[in-house]
């Protein structure tokens, strides 16, 4: 990541639209993209697929970084994520990493047309900003205030907050032979709400029954 600053692009801010329980489990079932080589980092996960699904169950905009680990700029850029200025402006935000190599059909036209290296949308699609190859973390960071200002409110999806309350959704899930996405967003609600949340825990033991 150069010291040269890069342009911030910013879209004007729309309503997220809640992501019912029904797309979850049908990204949950689908085939996964096919391992990437790049790690995760600090709030963000690599690969498209996951990167919908944490969006999809926390109501969070999507934040795509485009990168890859033999890139120079992957040491500066890794430090840059996990950095407090990022990493305390992330609650509205599932970040996502992206392999361009891996997967070339995620955002190709903003990636080769506009040069950008980062794409924030909401999860109706909604462009809300993006920053070209070149930017700094202060840019990165700005982005994000920005985004925040104009687009601040994010919905959990219904699973997502009837967890929060009780673990009996863990349990009909269970019932129905879905031990798989039960487990998938027991992952997902201790990522979003941390291991020693109590709605964390009451899931945890109801998936171990």
């Amino acid at each position: 990541m150069s010291r040269n600053a890069g342009r911030a692009v910013v879209a004007s801010c729309t309503l997220v639209v809640v992501v019912g329980v029904g797309v979850i489990y049908t990204a949950f079932l689908g085939d996964r993209v096919a391992a990437q080589a790049i790690p995760d980092v600090g709030k963000f996960r690599a690969g498209s697929e996951l990167g919908e699904e944490r969006a999809g169950f926390s109501g969070r905009h999507r934040l795509f970084l485009f990168v890859t680990p033999s890139s120079p700029e992957w040491d500066a850029l890794t430090s840059c994520l996990q950095s407090p200025e990022v990493v305390g402006k992330m609650d509205n935000f599932a970040g996502i990493l992206i392999d361009p190599t891996s997967e070339r059909n995620v955002e190709p036209i903003l990636r080769k047309r506009d040069g950008l290296q980062v794409v924030i949308r909401g999860l109706n699609g909604e462009f809300f900003g993006g920053l070209r190859s070149g930017f700094t973390c202060d840019d990165l960071a700005t982005l994000l205030d920005s985004v925040n200002a104009f687009a601040p409110f994010t919905e959990k999806s219904p699973i997502y907050s009837m967890l929060l309350d009780s673990a009996e959704p863990i349990n009909a899930l269970k019932r129905q032979g879905k031990v798989d996405v039960a487990a998938k967003f027991v992952e997902l609600l201790a990522e979003f709400e941390g291991s020693d949340s109590e709605s964390v825990k009451r899931a945890e033991t109801e998936l171990r029954k």
